[in-house]
C-alpha cells in the first residue's frame, strides 16, 4: 500500500497548487492590487523556498521522519489558505501567501525524498521496480482536477465568474486539509544512521551539487525557472486582457497538462532517442517558442494553442531534474539534495522572475504592452539555457527503473 498512498499525495499536493496558482493573480487583481504588488505577492513564494525546504529536508535526513514534517506542512498550508480568504489588502495577502509558502514549499522535496527512498528500497522488499515518472504522473492528474471541477460542477450551477478565484482558494484549502488527514497513511521512513561526526546532510548535499555535472545542470535550470516564473505570474492576467473569462483559466491550463501527461508516458523512448541533453534542450526550445509566440501574437488562439509546448517544458523542469539529482545523492542526504534544488530553482529563480516581472511590465507600459514586454524578456533568458545545456550536458545519462544501466 506504500505506492498508492504516495500517489494520492502527489494528487493532493499538485491539486492544491493547481487550484491556487492560476487564480491567485486574478484574486489579487480583483481586490485592487497593482501589477507590481501582484508580482511581489507571488514572488514571496520564492522567498519562503530559500528558507523552509533546506531546513525541513535537513530535519528529514538527520532527526525526523518525512511523514511528521509533511503533516506539519499540510497544517500550515491549510491555515494560511483559509486566512487568504479573509484579507483584501496587499499587506494581508502578502502575509497570508508568505505563511502558505513557508508551509507548502517543503512538501514537494519531502514527498520526492520519501518517494525516492521507497523506490530504491523496493527491490529489497520484493517489489517490482517502478519509475519515478510513473509516480510523479499523479501530480499532473492532481493539477488537472481543480480546473475540471470549476468548469464543470460549479459553473454548471451558474457560479459567478467574479467569485471563481475565491472558490479556487477554498478548494486549495480543502485539498490541503485532506492531505493533512491522509498523511498518517504515508510510510514512515526515518533518517539514515550516520557516523557521529558526519557533516550536516545539507553541507554534504551542497558539496555534491557544487561538483560537475550538477553545478552546470542547476545553472541551466535557473535560466529556465526564471522566465517560467514570469509566465505563471502574467499568464492569467494575459488571458483576462484577451477577454477570456476567469472560469476557463483552469480548463485552459489543463490542456497543457494533458500534453504533459503524454510526454511523461513517452519518457523512456524519448530518452533512448534523444538522450538527457536532447530532452532538456527540447524543453528549453519549447519555453523560448511559447513566450515568443505569446509576445508577438497576443490573441486568444495563440494563448491557448501554445499550451502544446507545456509538456516538454514541465518534463525538463519538474520531472528529469529530481531524478538526475537523486542518482548523484547519497542515502544520508537524499532529502537535502532535493531541498537545495527546490531552494535554488523554485526559490532564487522565482524571486528574480516573479519579483521583477511587475517592474518590467511597468517599464514597457500598461496592460497588454507590459505583459508582452515581460514575455520577450523571459524568452531571452530562456534562450541562454539552450547554449548552456548544449555545452554542459554532453554525454550525461540518467537512470530509469527497469533499465539496464543509464539512458
Amino acid at each position: 500500500m506504500k505506492l498508492p498512498v504516495i500517489k494520492l499525495h502527489y494528487v493532493l499536493v499538485y491539486g492544491t497548487l493547481g487550484a491556487l496558482m492560476p487564480y491567485l493573480p486574478i484574486y489579487a487583481g480583483q481586490v485592487g492590487l497593482t501589477e507590481r504588488q501582484i508580482g511581489w505577492v507571488l514572488g514571496v513564494f520564492g522567498v519562503a523556498v530559500l528558507c523552509t525546504p533546506p531546513v525541513y529536508t535537513l530535519l528529514a535526513d538527520r532527526w525526523l521522519a518525512n511523514r511528521t514534517l509533511i503533516l506539519a506542512s499540510y497544517a500550515i498550508s491549510t491555515v494560511a489558505l483559509l486566512g487568504m480568504l479573509c484579507v483584501d489588502t496587499f499587506t494581508g495577502l502578502f502575509a497570508a501567501h508568505l505563511l502558505f509558502s513557508l508551509g507548502f514549499t517543503s512538501l514537494i522535496p519531502l514527498l520526492d525524498g520519501l518517494t525516492f527512498t521507497v523506490l530504491r528500497t523496493a527491490p529489497e522488499e520484493g517489489t517490482p521496480p517502478v519509475g519515478y515518472q510513473s509516480i510523479r504522473l499523479y501530480g499532473s492528474y492532481g493539477w488537472m482536477l481543480p480546473g475540471f471541477l470549476f468548469a464543470g460542477l460549479w459553473l454548471a450551477r451558474g457560479a459567478d465568474p467574479q467569485r471563481i478565484s475565491v472558490i479556487a482558494i477554498a478548494t486549495a484549502a480543502i485539498l490541503a486539509a485532506v492531505g493533512f488527514v491522509g498523511a498518517m497513511g504515508l510510510p514512515r521512513r526515518g533518517p539514515v544512521r550516520q557516523p557521529q561526526r558526519s557533516a550536516l546532510p545539507t553541507l554534504a548535499a551542497l558539496r555534491t551539487l557544487r561538483r560537475p555535472p550538477l553545478a552546470g545542470f542547476l545553472i541551466g535550470l535557473f535560466f529556465t525557472f526564471t522566465p517560467v516564473a514570469m509566465y505563471f505570474v502574467m499568464y492569467p492576467r494575459y488571458l483576462k486582457l484577451l477577454e477570456i473569462d476567469g472560469e476557463f483559466i483552469g480548463l485552459i491550463t489543463n490542456l497543457g497538462v494533458v500534453v504533459e501527461i503524454g510526454f511523461f508516458l513517452a519518457l523512456r523512448p524519448l530518452l533512448r532517442v534523444m538522450g538527457l541533453r536532447g530532452v532538456m534542450l527540447l524543453g528549453a526550445v519549447c519555453t523560448v517558442t511559447r513566450l515568443l509566440l505569446m509576445a508577438a501574437v497576443p490573441t486568444p488562439f495563440v494563448a491557448i494553442a501554445t499550451q502544446v509546448f507545456h509538456g516538454p517544458m514541465i518534463m525538463a523542469m519538474y520531472l528529469l531534474p529530481p531524478m538526475f539529482l537523486d542518482q548523484h545523492a547519497e542515502p544520508a542526504h537524499r532529502n537535502s539534495v532535493q531541498g537545495l534544488y527546490v531552494m535554488f530553482c523554485f526559490g532564487v529563480a522565482r524571486i528574480v522572475g516573479a519579483g521583477s516581472c511587475g517592474h518590467i511590465a511597468e517599464a514597457f507600459g500598461s496592460d497588454m504592452t507590459g505583459i508582452v514586454g515581460v514575455f520577450y524578456v523571459g524568452a531571452g533568458l530562456a534562450a541562454i539555457t539552450l547554449f548552456w545545456y548544449a555545452l554542459n550536458l554532453r554525454g550525461q545519462r540518467i537512470e530509469l527503473a527497469g533499465e539496464s544501466g543509464a539512458i
